[in-house]
């Protein structure tokens, strides 16, 4: 069964890209609120892992946590996934997928 709608909104081909763009703006910004959310869960499921199985105190959590956010703010540098894999898969040994640049 077809359907037809009219096209009672002409727009222009500029008014259909400027709404594209606003709308993938929207869905991109709710997704960075989505992914902070997960972000701040895992930390603090990392923080409570730390404190029951090794007796991480507020000093050290706090101290890890610094650590991290440094972590964050260098991860726009070059060659960042590859430094950061090298570490934790090959000197540490633990069992990641490596990431891909």
């Amino acid at each position: 069964m077809k359907c037809r709608l009219p096209n009672k909104y002409k727009l222009t081909k500029k008014e259909n890209q400027l709404i594209h763009e606003e709308s993938h703006r929207v869905v991109m910004q709710l997704m960075g609120k989505e992914t902070e959310k997960i972000v701040r869960k895992t930390l603090k499921m990392c923080c409570v892992a730390l404190n029951r199985e090794y007796g991480f105190g507020k000093a050290r959590l706090d101290k890890l946590l610094d650590t991290y956010f440094k972590l964050v703010a260098e991860e726009d540098e070059d060659n960042f996934a590859y430094h950061l894999d090298k570490v934790v898969i090959d000197e540490l040994g633990l069992k990641f997928e490596r990431e891909e640049e």
